[in-house]
């Protein structure tokens, strides 16, 4: 999966879902077992960033742009 700063991201953390405008993305795993770092623009609550190693949770949806 390619994710680049502007595409719009969902993701679903222990029961919470977030969604806002990618500002940066990185993969610090491989494509068969991603370890993702992400900061995002969410809707709802502003600036914040998600760290898929510690945090847990999946990316629910890319819309890339």
């Amino acid at each position: 999966m390619e994710i680049k700063p502007g595409d719009i991201l969902t993701i679903r953390v222990r029961n919470n879902t977030r969604t806002g405008i990618v500002t940066s993305a990185y993969n610090y795993g491989t494509d068969e077992d991603p370890n993702w770092y992400i900061e995002l623009d969410d809707y709802t609550y502003g600036a914040t960033y998600w760290k898929q190693g510690i945090d847990g949770g999946e990316i629910v949806e890319n819309k890339e742009q």
